[in-house]
């Protein structure tokens, strides 16, 4: 039941729940916009990390795997001559 004042879904047509759940479309699927709402309300499952926790995390992994920086950058203005 729709009450006057409810904020309806532009896709769907049907109220908005709280907390929001997946509203159906008339042809038994999920509407795509109601089903993004409930997925933006559930808590991430992994923590947010920083720049820096990335970058370190990165530079991690490429010592683990025998990965490393070049000591100075490659110039690739000059492409190699043939012999």
């Amino acid at each position: 039941m729709t009450r006057s004042r409810d904020t309806l879904c532009f896709t769907c047509g049907q109220a908005l729940q709280h907390p929001p759940r997946f509203n159906l479309l008339q042809s038994g699927e999920y509407c795509p916009t109601c089903r993004d709402r409930v997925l933006d309300a559930v808590p991430a499952v992994l923590p947010r990390s920083t720049r820096r926790e990335r970058e370190n995390a990165v530079a991690e992994a490429q010592m683990d795997f025998g990965f490393e920086e070049p000591d100075e950058p490659n110039d690739w203005s000059d492409p190699p001559r043939p012999a």
